[in-house]
């Protein structure tokens, strides 16, 4: 397995590029290893778009990789689903940060959850 040489500043700099300014017109700062994903006003697609970029470009193998986990639903309840979906809002998220998308990057594969679970706890 190779490991691959990519800085932190890599990862922000690719960050930057799917970054769009939120509704009072200014950018989000990308900066530091525990900057969430979730701090950029993107939408699902747009999230959805942004990781799939991030595999291809950094060459990472996907394949652990669950969006349920790392983003909440933007599901709008009606009828009987409005229970199931608020038990499913309740969840724990685990953010992507810049450090779980360098680890990637460097490794060449997404970590499974209990890496990601691990090294939260470490911090």
């Amino acid at each position: 397995m190779d490991i691959k040489n990519f800085t932190e500043d890599e990862i922000i700099a690719f960050l930057e590029l799917h970054n769009i300014p939120c509704a009072l017109g200014y950018y989000m700062k990308i900066e530091g290893s525990d900057f969430s994903l979730l701090s950029l006003p993107l939408s699902e697609l747009e999230l959805d778009f942004l990781m799939n970029d991030f595999f291809i470009e950094f060459g990472v193998d996907s394949k652990n990789y669950n969006s349920s986990i790392h983003f909440h639903d933007d599901v709008k309840p009606s009828g009987l689903t409005t229970f199931h979906a608020a038990l499913r809002k309740r969840t724990k998220v685990i953010p992507i940060t810049v450090e779980i998308l360098h680890t990637a990057a460097v490794k060449g594969y997404w970590p499974c959850l209990q890496m990601i679970e691990r090294s939260d706890s470490i911090q």
